[in-house]
């Protein structure tokens, strides 16, 4: 009996606890703190008015809180958790927007407010409007408002749109279309696509640009511009790498404005580095180190050596066309003979004992059941045979002396200079010297020595078959 009151009074006084408790903490879900006198509504729903700057209320979670006082800025906010809000309302601002053409549709911070002319109270600060009607363009002006400041904006749209075409320099002889103009340049267009074309020293000389239905739009013209690098020095005819590409000097390269790192080299030289910062046109020299110079010290009495044309004393070590002639005397005549020719770097001390065998464009040997094909020059053993093949026909030879192998339809030609210099032939580009075995008909032609556009010798000169034509020019 006693334990049955004892639960009793156990359980009696639980309930009572959790009672006295839910009235001194009620339950309330939102609490809103603002001014006293604003009128605070849930999901449409009155709740009350604020009084000593508090509103405390059951609510069902979310919803939309909303305060209202007169001469002030209606508050809406969305509440998804319970919450205590504080909420500053703001005396409004006063926007009076007046359009042309007068149905145009206007947009405040993207929400469509009317159609025409209107004013329209709204909250303080910054705002985006804009203008919109068909077959004009849109406008979109930005406005910032102070608290009760009331401000009229006239907005008139226009059928064509001002196009600032934006440019880091002055460039002269540009094309919009068809209409030459001076960059940079403001002009009035109608929506839609245009080219506008700069001179071709620029990188992106042709630029397609699509213009909106907006009032203003502004294009920023790719005005990045080629630039010469003219690269000069010893030796000619060096390979100049920039960057991954490769060219020949001496000679001029156009290149996007900004760094590049350099690298000329040449067979036998040492190379050449350096880091440039191109910024205008630019000349940049360079002199190669020789890897190694050697002395001629061919032994031979009546014996002459020409590298690549002429005879020189110091070399630099690098392969050249080499031909070594000798005087020989046939009873009272003396003249002088090719005994050896091929490429060689210079080291020779003796007459090789080798047979050069010169091969023109279209002529094949068969050595040993190797084919050689022209234009080239092989070496052989003394007393080595060969057949010859030319086209269906062939004929067995044994080279006992340098042989030329060619045709009236294809003689070999070698062009050397003391310097590198342009090579024409018949008005024609052919190369830069030094030319080796170059393939002409038998005939007589004209051939035309330039640097750069000066032309410095010019000669006619008849080329045959059966042996390697020279040409020498002295400068």
């Amino acid at each position: 009996m006693k334990n049955r009151n004892f639960y009793f009074n156990f359980c009696y006084g639980v309930v009572l606890f959790i009672f006295l408790f839910i009235l001194a903490n009620p339950g309330y879900a939102l609490t809103v703190i603002g001014d006293d006198g604003a009128i605070v509504y849930f999901n449409d729903q009155l709740v009350g008015t604020i009084k000593g700057h508090q509103l405390s209320f059951d609510a069902q979670i979310p919803g939309i809180l909303k305060l209202v006082k007169p001469g002030y800025v209606p508050f809406e906010k969305m509440v998804t958790e319970d919450a205590t809000v504080v909420v500053n309302l703001v005396l409004p601002a006063y926007l009076n927007i007046v359009v042309s053409p007068p149905d145009s549709t206007i947009y405040i911070d993207g929400e469509v407010i009317a159609n025409g002319s209107t004013k329209v109270s709204i909250i303080p600060g910054e705002h985006v409007i804009k203008v919109s009607a068909p077959g004009f363009t849109e406008k979109e002006v930005k406005v910032y408002l102070n608290p009760y400041e009331e401000k009229r904006i006239d907005i008139t749209l226009k059928n064509t749109v001002t196009l600032t075409l934006d440019a880091s320099k002055r460039i002269e002889n540009a094309f919009f279309n068809f209409d030459k103009i001076v960059l940079p340049a403001t002009l009035e267009v109608q929506p839609g696509r245009y080219r506008l074309i700069l001179p071709t020293d620029f990188v992106n000389y042709i630029q397609e640009i699509e213009v909106p239905a907006v009032d203003n739009y502004k294009f920023s013209v790719d005005s990045r511009q080629y630039k010469s690098l003219t690269i000069l020095g010893k030796p000619e005819n060096a390979i100049v790498k920039v960057g991954s590409d490769f060219y020949k000097a001496p000679g001029e390269i156009r290149l996007v404005n900004g760094k590049y790192d350099i690298q000329v080299s040449s067979p036998g030289y040492k190379n050449f580095n350096t880091t440039i910062l191109l910024e205008s046109d630019q000349v940049l020299y360079y002199t190669l180190e020789p890897i190694e110079q050697i002395d001629v010290l061919l032994d031979g009495t009546n014996t002459t050596v020409e590298f690549d044309g002429f005879s020189q004393e110091l070399l630099v070590k690098r392969l050249m066309f080499t031909t070594i002639k000798q005087m020989t005397k046939d009873s009272e005549i003396s003249e002088e003979s090719v005994v050896w020719f091929g490429f060689s770097d210079g080291t020779l001390k003796d007459i090789p004992k080798s047979i050069p065998v010169a091969l023109s464009q279209g002529i094949q040997v068969a050595i040993n059941g190797i084919v050689h094909s022209g234009p080239t020059v092989i070496q052989v053993p003394s007393k080595q045979v060969i057949r010859v093949l030319r086209g269906a026909n062939s004929e067995e030879l044994i080279a006992e002396k340098p042989l030329v192998l060619d045709s009236a339809e294809s003689c070999l030609v070698n062009i050397f200079s003391r310097s590198v210099l342009d090579v024409f032939v018949n008005g024609t580009y052919i190369g830069r010297t030094p030319i080796y075995l170059a393939n002409l008909p038998k005939g007589t032609y004209t051939f035309v020595f330039k640097k750069g556009e000066s032309e410095l010798y010019k000669e006619d000169v008849y080329i045959e078959n059966g042996k390697i034509n020279e040409i020498r020019v002295d400068k």
